[in-house]
């Protein structure tokens, strides 16, 4: 998916993201589904300057790598363990790049 909007007066101006799942990756666990992703979000020049002048140095641009693996324990449970890698966290340089490791459980009544 992709979305543009006008440089200079929206926050984000160009977005683009998508993934692949890919399903049965380990023998006799058919359920199971690996996933990979890619997000990447440019701010408008409006809001790059803003921040320039508001002393947040390299605004521009936020990208997201993400790998997940979803594992379906039972019919009714699946755990899916999450690892992000952020680059430029809120569209700056002024902070360092982020991972985020996450764990998400389902239980369906």
């Amino acid at each position: 998916m992709v979305g543009f909007s006008p440089q200079g007066s929206s926050p984000v101006a160009l977005s683009t993201e998508g993934g692949l799942v890919y399903t049965g990756l380990i023998p006799s666990r058919d359920d199971d589904k690996l996933g990979i992703a890619f997000c990447y979000a440019q701010l408008g020049s409006g809001y790059i300057n803003a921040g320039n002048a508001d002393g947040f140095p390299g605004t521009g641009f936020e990208a997201v790598t993400e790998l997940s693996y979803l594992m379906q324990v039972t019919p009714a449970l699946s755990i899916q363990p999450d690892v992000q890698y952020i680059l430029h966290p809120g569209s700056s340089q002024l902070y360092g790049n982020a991972l985020v490791v996450g764990l998400r459980a389902v239980l369906e009544f």
